[in-house]
């Protein structure tokens, strides 16, 4: 049984170099471009939301249009050094059920441990770790953070990875996905990566 405090993490290097306003930007625009498709789909940075119990402050705010009916999903950006806790989860959780938003989504940079994985896959909230792109390049060893001479040109600076929980032998474990890829690793096997690089991966969350 893996234990609340273990930390789980796409990648060895350094967390992307990126202020707080930097990634929340960065992560609207990979999901905008994938929204751009949705009807009447619409995304806001860093707007207040009225509800009964107070007034929400959400980092990226997403509406759109399917099946005839308006759909709400709120976006979190943690630029965290240590990985995102339950009780961040657990928070945005509140904010959903206070709203009435219809989906959760975490953007971090620094990995979740893993009672934040078992919580978010109990209430269907969607955890990205978005990391050094050679996280997605198969290497015995990580080279330093500065670097980038030995990898492949289309290597992308950074890589978004979807974090869940399945259940193995009976027991709980962690998979990293590579957006739009198979399992590709547990967490007693993170060396385990796609060679392939996708400069706008899809977000399926």
């Amino acid at each position: 049984m893996i234990g609340d405090d273990v930390e789980l993490s796409a990648s060895r290097y350094t967390p992307p170099a990126l202020s707080p306003v930097e990634f929340e930007l960065y992560v609207k625009d990979q999901l905008d471009l994938p929204g751009s498709t949705l009807e009447e789909y619409k995304s806001e940075h860093r707007t207040c939301l009225e509800a009964d119990d107070g007034t929400y402050e959400i980092d990226i705010l997403i509406r759109f249009n399917a099946f005839g009916a308006d759909f709400v999903t709120l976006v979190e950006c943690k630029r965290y050094r240590r990985p995102v806790g339950r009780e961040k989860i657990a928070a945005l959780h509140a904010k959903l059920v206070s709203l009435g938003a219809h989906k959760g989504i975490v953007f971090s940079t620094s990995g979740y441990q893993s009672g934040a994985v078992s919580y978010a896959s109990k209430h269907g909230i969607a955890l990205v770790e978005v990391a050094d792109g050679r996280s997605t390049y198969l290497r015995k060893a990580a080279l330093s953070d500065n670097d980038w001479s030995t990898y492949p040109l289309n290597i992308q600076r950074l890589a978004n990875w979807l974090l869940v929980e399945k259940e193995d032998e009976g027991r709980p474990a962690v998979h990293f996905l590579q957006v739009e890829k198979v399992v590709v690793g547990d967490v007693s096997e993170q060396s385990v990566r796609s060679t392939e690089a996708c400069p706008h991966p899809p977000l399926r969350l």
